[in-house]
């Protein structure tokens, strides 16, 4: 088959689907055969990909959980109907805290789905690639219907010649708002007689974990992290404290916090189990919390900004107290 610019290379929907996947840095598939997933199966192991099956389907989407939360995006394939509704729990569990998982379901032909309009198929790569950035740009779990009549389509090879990966782009930040937040954020830094970062679980969702440990590590600051947030940072750095567990704690540790004069809180769930019942949040006067794109400072807020390039432009320029006039 010639590969002119008119007669593009052709593959099959689903061989495009789980090699992008493989692209994206995924090496497993998680899930549970069913009548309408079982010939988009196939495509898995020819893609470089590992099947791996589940007893059940809430089984499946929590070990996909568990694999986002480490290599960064995970797959998870099941039927339609019974079976991609026993994930329902597990895959709003992934939205809910930053997980970015893929929730593949194979459905009914498309000519079956009588009530619904059908888009052509020659669509369904740029769709593939668009759902899979918007997973990684806003990590979060994401939803593909895999009808059984177009697993087998044939759509155009060549989109899987660029890496949409690295395309991702970094969004830029206004120079004017970014350099307000850090000659802000340098101020109280810098003026804080008592001070504590607490390390949360968001940040490798956001991109800051490197941030956040190079922040910990240069400036010195008392560190601790919450439940979610655990080894994020490197617990050996002298400056390191554990988990702030709040009212779960020891009693000495809250009065303390709680005198503090500046706390910086990087990528915060301010969930019930992950604050201990609330009992570690603090005073907003008192806070800085970074999260994905913004950041509030004493309650100023600060919109639209990157904050990994906000960390890396603050370390940069960061003078160790002793040393600052």
């Amino acid at each position: 088959m010639s590969n002119s610019p008119t007669n593009p290379p052709q593959i099959d929907l689903a061989a495009y689907l789980f090699t992008r996947l493989h692209q994206f840095g995924v090496r497993s598939i998680y899930g549970v055969p069913g009548d309408f997933n079982l010939v988009a199966l196939d495509y898995i192991e020819p893609a470089g990909l590992n099947w791996v099956g589940n007893a059940n389907e809430l089984n499946a989407c929590y070990a996909t959980d568990g694999y986002a939360r480490i290599k960064g995006i995970s797959a998870l394939i099941t039927a339609s109907g019974v079976g991609e509704l026993s994930a329902l729990n597990a895959v709003g569990g992934a939205f809910a805290e930053r997980a970015p998982v893929v929730h593949i379901v194979g459905v009914p032909s498309t000519a079956s789905q009588k009530a619904r309009l059908i888009m052509h198929h020659s669509t369904a790569a740029e769709m593939v690639d668009e759902v899979l950035r918007k997973c990684l740009l806003q990590s979060r779990s994401v939803y593909i219907e895999l009808p059984t009549d177009l697993v087998q389509a044939r759509v155009s090879a060549e989109r899987l010649g660029v890496n949409v990966r690295l395309s991702i782009p970094m969004p830029e930040n206004d120079e004017v708002i970014e350099n307000a937040a850090i000659e802000d954020l340098l101020r109280r830094l810098y003026a804080a007689k008592q001070l504590l970062i607490i390390v949360d679980g968001f940040a490798p969702r956001y991109g800051i974990s490197e941030g956040a440990d190079e922040l910990v590590r240069v400036t010195g600051f008392p560190t601790s992290t919450t439940p979610f947030g655990k080894g994020i940072v490197n617990e050996t750095y002298p400056n390191f404290h554990g988990v702030y567990a709040g009212a779960a704690g020891k009693q000495v540790y809250m009065p303390w916090v709680n005198s503090c004069d500046l706390i910086v809180r990087i990528a915060p769930l301010n969930a019930d189990t992950n604050t201990y019942g609330y009992t570690t949040l603090t005073n907003r006067n008192v806070t800085v919390e970074i999260g994905q794109n913004s950041i509030e400072i004493c309650g100023a807020l600060y919109r639209d900004l990157n904050t990994k390039s906000v960390l890396r432009k603050l370390l940069s320029i960061w003078i160790p107290p002793d040393y600052h006039a």
